[in-house]
């Protein structure tokens, strides 16, 4: 029954969907341009979800290359990046495809016209992958652990080397990862401003020594390590932890979460909710020492609240001289950089400049346009071929 009461939804919102695929979708096509045909495989979920708070930013991310490809003038076929079955059953004239594990797949049973883009949401698969083994090994070597990497990436290679071009998520340092790939393109993630937080009633006094360290999944990878350590030779610096734990991590660094004075365990909390609202108005930092990533949301979305950045390079966010990159990623890094930020005047001034700066270049929009002119920029270099 409910599967019969979807597709009645899914009809009506214009949606056809069969065999794990949305077929011919064109809801924001312009009608004055002539009709093309794009396969993206990537996500079906976020295209069948009437949902508009979306629960995480891939499905923002999928949401605005559709949009982009039916402004275009494309009608895009959609599939999932991991689905083993799809094979291409028609003629297309762009393929957008997410993953190593069935890219070259599908590509080799594309037409031969078809413009072909790998979009991946970080950096280089293979920097990825030592950076994660990297930052495991030492904290087995310090702590006489035995934590495997789970965040490893499956080869992307067969993908970007058969593409006409690549977009990735990052700024200019997850460029220089794919530095022997022509034709790439990066772009920052966005974020889904908070119209209820009120940043003029923060009581910056309060917040000056207050600390923020919020994540996904990966707490060893994301750095956490790294910044319980540092706040254990901070006294006086208190940090906040937003993130869900590992259970074999909140073990080895039980002392560190929830024994020692000036750090504070809250768990996860969601986007836009009233316990979001009140972390963020309590901290005036943002830290971020992940070993790899894609321009990731938690930066973005700290600093859309105002908060200064204390992110790595390998972070790929671009904060320009509003926040501070770690010079390398280690606790001791992390330390220098808490008691400097720390020293510096805090106030309204501050924290708006860093709000209008991520909404100048990590909004929803900017994030739309780029995205746009990148897949018109590859088409036309094939074109020129």
């Amino acid at each position: 029954m409910k599967k019969y009461i979807k597709k009645i939804i899914w009809k009506i919102r214009g949606i056809n969907y069969a065999d794990g695929v949305i077929w011919n979708y064109r809801k924001l096509l312009n009608k004055k341009i002539p009709q093309k045909t794009a396969l993206l495989f990537y996500f079906t979920k976020p295209i069948l979800s009437s949902v508009r708070r979306v629960p995480h930013n891939n499905w923002g991310i999928v949401r605005n290359i559709v949009k982009a490809l039916n402004q275009l003038g494309f009608a895009v076929d959609i599939a999932d990046w991991d689905n083993p079955d799809f094979v291409p059953r028609k003629r297309y004239d762009l393929f957008i495809g997410h993953g190593g594990r069935n890219y070259g797949r599908i590509a080799e049973k594309l037409n031969s016209g078809c413009v072909k883009i790998f979009f991946t949401a970080g950096a280089h698969w293979q920097f990825n992958n030592e950076r994660e083994i990297k930052r495991i090994d030492e904290v087995n070597r310090k702590k006489n652990t035995h934590f495997q990497p789970h965040r490893c990436i499956d080869s992307e290679e067969e993908g970007l080397k058969s593409a006409d071009g690549v977009i990735a998520l990052g700024d200019d340092c997850s460029k220089k990862t794919y530095a022997e790939y022509p034709n790439v393109h990066t772009l920052e993630n966005f974020f889904y401003p908070d119209k209820k937080f009120n940043l003029k009633k923060k009581d910056f006094a309060a917040a000056k020594n207050n600390f923020l360290f919020l994540s996904g999944s990966g707490n060893i990878h994301k750095g956490l390590d790294l910044t319980l350590e540092a706040f254990s030779k901070s006294p006086g610096r208190h940090l906040y932890i937003c993130a869900k734990l590992e259970a074999e991590f909140s073990r080895i660094y039980h002392q560190e979460l929830f024994a020692t004075e000036n750090i504070h365990y809250i768990g996860f909390v969601k986007e836009s909710s009233p316990e979001i609202r009140k972390i963020m108005a309590k901290c005036a930092y943002f830290i971020h020492p992940s070993c790899s990533e894609g321009s990731p949301g938690a930066v973005i979305l700290a600093m859309s609240y105002g908060l200064i950045p204390i992110i790595s390079w390998e972070s790929n966010v671009n904060v320009d001289s509003l926040g501070y990159r770690l010079p390398e990623n280690t606790a001791e890094e992390i330390i220098k950089a808490v008691k400097l930020v720390s020293g510096r005047e805090f106030d309204y001034r501050e924290a708006e400049r860093i709000r209008q700066y991520s909404e100048s270049n990590f909004s929803e929009k900017v994030f739309l346009r780029k995205i746009r002119s990148f897949i018109e920029i590859i088409i036309a270099n094939r074109t020129k071929i």
